[in-house]
């Protein structure tokens, strides 16, 4: 099971997915021209997490709130 998602907030920016032994699972970048794109895509990249039990964000606290919430759905 994968336990952590962080995520470098940012148009621009990286995730890193770590299992619960700690593992780095994968990271990766991604770049969005708009903030709609972005919240558009951001389902997507939780769904493709499996289920989380943190979600450690750094940077932009709006879209620090927009992840938070995407991942509460």
């Amino acid at each position: 099971m994968n336990t952590l998602l962080a995520v470098d907030l940012g148009l621009t920016g990286g995730l890193a997915l770590y299992r619960e032994d700690g593992a780095l699972a994968w990271v990766r970048s991604f770049r969005f021209a708009t903030m709609a794109q972005l919240k558009r895509a951001m389902p997507g990249i939780l769904d493709e997490c499996g289920e989380l039990r943190h979600l450690y964000l750094e940077g932009d606290k709006h879209q620090g709130d927009l992840w938070a919430r995407a991942a509460e759905k």
